[in-house]
């Protein structure tokens, strides 16, 4: 049975949601985490259109 990999997409949202909540409320932030956090969401964002893109077209 083929699982469309677009179902674990909101499982590392949620992860992601975490990451940035955890830094939100952290001391320790840094430009450098930052960014870390901005390319990754950014990424998340491109790989969500990618795989729903896929999805519609099967």
């Amino acid at each position: 049975m083929h699982v469309p990999f677009s179902i674990f997409l909101p499982i590392v949202g949620g992860i992601y949601g975490g990451i940035v909540g955890a830094y939100i409320h952290s001391k320790n932030k840094s430009p450098k985490r930052k960014r870390a956090l901005l390319i990754a969401g950014v990424l998340l964002v491109v790989l969500c259109v990618v795989a729903i893109s896929i999805d519609l077209t099967k």
